[in-house]
Order: C-alpha cells, then structure tokens, then sequence
C-alpha cells in the first residue's frame, strides 16, 4: 500500500472503499547516447528528463436497499469510512441515487484537466496536488445482499510526476525546504535599490550586472529573470553547477544576496 491516498479530482471525490491506486508516476528517460566509444551520459550529474506520469484509482461507491436490514451498508456525501466498536467497517446511510450521482460526476470530468489531490496516510489532513487530465473511467455496477455497488476505475495522465506540497518563504539564511525531490521554480525577489548583485550558495554563482532603482524589483525564477518588469540577463560562474539559477534542495538552505538590501524567496515543496 502506498503512503497515500488520492482521494479527489477537480472537486470530485473519488473512491473509497477496496481502494487500489497505482502512484508508480513517471519515470526517467535515459540519458545515454550512443558514441564511437561506447556510450555517454548527456545528463551529466543533473537529474535526467521525467516522462510524464499515470496514475490509475479504482474502488468502490456504495449504497443501501432502505427495505432490507440493517440500512448500514451505504456511505455518507463524504464517504466517511468509520469503524463499530468491534471494528467491523460500517458505512454511513445513504440512498442509491447518491452513488449515480457520483459516478455521473466522475465521468463528467472525462477529458477535464485539473488538480488531482493525494493525502498522506500518517497525516490525512495534509495534502498535496498535481495538475493531471482525467482521460478514462470505467464503470461496473453489481447489487449483492441488499447494497449497491459501483466499482469505479479512473486514469489519470500528467505532464510532470512531481506532486506540490505546502507554499513556504523566507527572507534570511538559512532555511528549510520540505519535500523529497530540488525544487527548480522558486522565486527570488530582490528588492531595489540594488546595482551588480550576486548570488551564491550550494551549487549557485548567479550575477547581474544592472541595476533598479527603490520600489523595483529583480526577481529571478528558472532561467529567467526581470528587472523592473523587463526581461533581463543573468551571468553564471564557474561554480554555478545547478541547471536553474536558484534551485532548492530538501533539508537546510543558504543563500548569500549581496548588492541589494533585501531579498526574499517563495516556493512550493516538491514530492515524487
């Protein structure tokens, strides 16, 4: 079993009950190329391209006949799992036309790209989100000792297999970044006047030679930069050995500003 839970899409919630999820995600592509001497790695030390990632989640949507007993065989608007003293596993009551509801609701998202969002088991109320495209669901329906059941099987295709965590900012080093996987489009804002600044930390030796004046803004994301709303140019040392101007790493970071007075960095954490 996964460490977590997808449980809704675009505002649907998606099954339950005999939950199976594939999370596999994407995977790598291979960054070896063929040469006279065998072969080379074009990646280098850098992570290679991700191909974009599936994940498939089925399960079951449930409800009860009214006229058999017990009427407890159904779940609730937010399909609840809860639990009797003994721990048998009893669903909240619910009628049959809430289970086509969802259903219908589910395929109506068929083709809709959205955000697809997954919880951690060991902290449910935590969650993190992807932009996927739902691009199939099959349905089976089965009525058995007063329930009816609904098996449910949705696809889900994404361009990246990274899943976004909590929005997080910092204005001083060092700082800690969450997450499993660098985070490669913070946003490092540095604020005017500033003229000929540098940036540098673990993996970075980023300058620009310009200036702005008090009130204008650097700010510095990827590859690219704008000073003063206008695209600008960045210059890379020899040190520099990260592929993004500034790239983040999970755990602690550092980053040393100098030729401004302040500076601040925005990002998401990053999970795979």
């Amino acid at each position: 079993m996964s460490g977590y839970r997808i449980d809704s899409f675009d505002g649907v919630a998606l099954p339950v009950y005999n939950v199976e999820q594939d999370q596999t995600g994407g995977s790598a592509e291979s960054p070896l190329v063929r040469t006279v001497n065998g072969y080379a790695d074009v990646r280098g030390t850098r992570r290679a391209v991700m191909q974009p990632a599936t994940f498939t989640v089925s399960g079951i949507y449930a409800a009860g006949d009214f006229t058999e007993s017990p009427a407890g065989w159904m779940v609730s608007a937010t399909q609840t799992m809860i639990a009797s003293a003994g721990n048998r596993i009893v669903f909240v009551p619910a009628g049959v036309v809430d289970v086509q509801e969802k259903v219908d609701a589910l395929r109506a998202k068929i083709g809709v790209r959205g955000w697809l969002l997954r919880r951690p088991w060991s902290a449910p109320g935590a969650y993190q989100i992807i932009q996927a495209r739902l691009v199939s669901v099959r349905v089976r329906t089965n009525r058995q000792f007063g329930r009816w059941l609904a098996q449910a099987e949705a696809t889900f295709e994404a361009m990246s297999p990274f899943w976004a965590g909590s929005a997080k900012s910092a204005t001083a080093s060092p700082f800690v970044v969450g997450g499993t996987v660098p985070v490669l489009d913070a946003v490092l804002t540095i604020a005017g006047p500033a003229t000929a600044v540098t940036i540098t930390g673990s993996g970075i030796n980023v300058s620009w030679a310009g200036s702005i004046a008090g009130g204008q803004s650097l700010i510095i994301q990827g590859v690219r930069a704008t000073a003063a709303g206008a695209a600008t140019t960045l210059t890379y040392g020899s040190g520099h050995t990260d592929e993004m101007a500034v790239e983040l790493v999970p755990g602690a970071n550092a980053l040393t500003v100098t030729g401004a007075p302040s500076w601040s960095i925005a990002w998401t954490d990053k999970y795979l």
